[in-house]
């Protein structure tokens, strides 16, 4: 499956919305970016930051699914 950062652009790849979520916050830095939001092919959303727990993992229909 496909992620795609939404600032950036960026094609995210992965076998699970897990593995994906693990990549955005291998992309993290303390110099930026520090957050990021990306949407994923089958219409979920993933947003992850470096500080302040903000994760999430939401369904296409807007369900959480991960915290």
């Amino acid at each position: 499956m496909k992620a795609t950062i939404k600032t950036a652009g960026e094609t995210v790849t992965g076998d699970t919305l897990k593995e994906i979520r693990s990549k955005l916050n291998g992309l993290l830095k303390v110099d930026g970016p520090r957050a990021l939001t990306a949407q994923v092919d089958n219409g979920a959303e993933i947003h992850v930051e470096l500080y302040d727990g903000q994760d999430y993992i939401r369904s296409a229909d807007g369900r959480i699914i991960s915290k």
